[in-house]
């Protein structure tokens, strides 16, 4: 049981880096933050293509109450583990090993 913990934390470690670097290719001023219409790009780098309307979902998830064209890694990384988490987890149920 205890190495399906430590399994799943360094997948998860995995995943979040991997997120954390894409997002910064983005993130022009280092400052973790970017424009909200470079979220698709940095989603589809990651190996997710959603379509329009899930993009859209994924964008009201993260943005601010109050739109402001900028997307933060803070709001980002926890939304993105997890659609990597559930893809993963559809991806082994459909080809398992």
């Amino acid at each position: 049981m205890a190495d399906d913990k430590e399994t799943a934390e360094a997948l998860i470690a995995e995943l979040q880096k991997n997120i954390k670097e894409a997002f910064a290719v983005f993130d022009h001023e280092s400052n973790n933050t970017v424009d909200v219409r470079e979220i698709g790009t940095i989603i589809r780098s990651l190996g997710c293509c959603p379509s329009e309307g899930e993009l859209h979902e994924m964008l009201a998830e993260v943005e601010e109450e109050e739109p402001t064209g900028y997307i933060q890694l803070d709001k980002f990384l926890p939304m993105m583990t997890r659609v990597l988490l559930e893809r993963k987890v559809i991806m082994e149920r459909m080809f398992p090993l």
